[in-house]
């Protein structure tokens, strides 16, 4: 063999040598930018919610001839219903037209209308009734009346919207026990007065209210795993200033609202230009689609329950509002809010804060029921609002960053009477002086 055999022999090993340097080099370098696309940080680092953990009655009204009452504890009334979330509901299939319930029975009202084809993510059913045919309507009652004939429970589901309910059965003796025990139990009852107003009954409580006015850490949430989630190419989301994220079209902000306590505001344009009639959610599909929203980038931060959902021939808007000591909270930063149009989402707001470590409490006596009453009806000078839009009247907590010596990481939660008018939440005047919405500017 001669010396150029040699070195074309060389050559070409050298050729092949780094023809496969160069493809491992582009394989690696493809795989790197999948595995980072793949791995991309979405988490909040809150956690994933069921249905029936989102999904939860306002009140819980215990009747007893011809009087009411309510479990002292809100917290109480929480795992009441999460008992009764383990009963085991056979579906009847009974659709009939409302009726008297009887002397007692449980009343639980919803601040939604939920449909029933849900149910079976609400309630524990045989596995034979889990895809049974529901009828097409929704409900915002569920009256529990114990047959004391039988030792069972009707479940009756209902609407305010119409006259007709649909019943199911617990034929459980120790179901049926735990019912009644909570019905006759005295000490753990408290009264109510029942208050029409509106074409509707609101129940309040008759005495005055002691409640916990607490006060928290917070931490904040980071706005990166948002924009992964939210915008489809991150590497071409810029921050245009302070607070305010853009890829050429969508759009996030935040919004200050207390020195480090912020939440954010997310739009989508490209949903409105889309738009067209008849391509949107049924409400099913929107209550479950938004709870998927969330669980997908573990967005549930604090305790959550479904507060609105509307549908019209424009898009749909789903809200979920924080509970505290088993109560809402009427703040920006306990709110979170979805708008979608023709199934892809228009609008996101979400808190950019969490309560981290309570750090001390005192307690508040809020007025009577009785005294609310006399306000609305009896008392001198006008209200700001007029009575008849008042839809709703209930205690929340409010936030506020007002606490004397605190740095501005804290957080105080107290509770106080409001009332919702033409869907806006708002304090209950003490004299007529209306107070302002809490609310926030952008940063």
């Amino acid at each position: 063999m001669n010396l150029e055999s040699i070195k074309s022999g060389i050559l070409a090993i050298l050729v092949v040598v780094s023809m496969v340097l160069t493809l491992s080099i582009w394989n690696y370098s493809n795989y790197e930018e999948i595995n980072e696309a793949t791995t991309k940080q979405i988490s909040i680092n809150g956690k994933d919610a069921e249905l029936n953990e989102v999904i939860l009655p306002s009140q819980m009204v215990f009747h007893q001839q011809n009087q009411s009452y309510q479990l002292k504890n809100r917290t109480d009334q929480l795992n009441f219903y999460q008992d009764i979330q383990e009963w085991n509901v056979s579906l009847s299939n009974q659709v009939a037209n409302a009726q008297d319930p009887g002397a007692s029975y449980v009343e639980m009202i919803y601040p939604v209308e939920i449909p029933l084809n849900l149910l079976p993510n609400l309630m524990q059913f045989p596995e034979e009734n889990r895809n049974a045919s529901l009828p097409d309507w929704a409900f915002n009652q569920l009256v529990l009346i114990p047959n004391h004939d039988s030792d069972s429970i009707t479940l009756s589901f209902r609407s305010t919207q119409h006259e007709q309910t649909f019943n199911a059965e617990v034929q459980n003796p120790e179901s049926y026990t735990a019912l009644v025990n909570h019905t006759q139990s005295e000490d753990a009852l408290s009264e109510l007065v029942a208050y029409e107003l509106n074409d509707r009954v609101i129940y309040l409580p008759e005495n005055e209210t002691v409640l916990s006015k607490q006060t928290y850490t917070t931490s904040s949430i980071a706005v990166a795993p948002l924009i992964n989630n939210l915008f489809p190419v991150t590497s071409y989301v810029r921050e245009t200033s302070g607070g305010r994220y853009i890829d050429g079209s969508r759009m996030l902000e935040e919004y200050q609202v207390f020195p480090n306590q912020k939440y954010m505001r997310f739009v989508n344009p490209k949903s409105e230009e889309q738009s067209q009639a008849g391509a949107g959610f049924s409400r099913e599909e929107l209550i479950t689609e938004a709870n998927l929203f969330i669980n997908n980038h573990d967005g549930w931060t604090q305790d959550y329950m479904l507060t609105n959902a509307e549908i019209n021939s424009e898009h749909s808007t789903v809200t979920f509002d924080m509970l505290f000591n088993g109560y809402p909270v009427v703040s920006k930063l306990g709110h979170i809010e979805q708008r979608w149009i023709n199934r892809e989402l228009n609008t996101y707001i979400r808190p950019l804060m969490r309560l981290s470590t309570p750090l001390g409490s005192e307690t508040v006596t809020l007025r009577s029921g009785e005294d609310i009453i006399y306000l609305l009806e009896e008392a001198e000078g006008p209200l700001t609002v007029p009575k008849k839009t008042i839809e709703d009247i209930q205690m929340v907590y409010t936030m506020s960053n007002e606490e004397e010596g605190y740095s501005s990481d804290i957080i105080t939660l107290e509770p106080a009477w409001f009332m919702k008018s033409n869907g806006r939440w708002m304090p209950v005047p003490e004299n007529g002086d209306m107070l302002n919405v809490q609310g926030g500017s952008r940063s």
